[in-house]
């Protein structure tokens, strides 16, 4: 894993969630364009830091914008907490 891609996406969604919920808890007609905005944002670092965990370094700063395009989408490969594949990613090793 490239631990400083996840981090630095990671802290990229904390950063966005936090303005979220301040922006919110301040205005309580707070825009769904706003909303919308922001959690679109949210999202594209959360799905980047899984999608790129393995990017390397170099690969990471010359990416391309089919490379971009394509960390940003929502993940295909991410078991859900209750899905029954939830431990058959291949970073668990063995799961036979």
């Amino acid at each position: 894993m490239n631990q400083n891609t996840i981090l630095r996406n990671l802290k990229e969604a904390r950063q966005e969630l936090e303005f979220l919920i301040t922006d919110m808890e301040k205005s309580p007609e707070y825009s769904f364009e706003n909303f919308h905005l922001s959690m679109a944002h949210l999202y594209h670092h959360l799905n980047c830091a899984w999608n790129a965990r393995n990017v390397t370094a170099s690969k990471w700063r010359n990416q391309t914008n089919a490379d971009y395009e394509q960390w940003q989408r929502f993940p295909s490969d991410l078991p859900l907490i209750g899905d029954d594949d939830f431990y058959d990613l291949p970073e668990y090793g063995d799961n036979e």
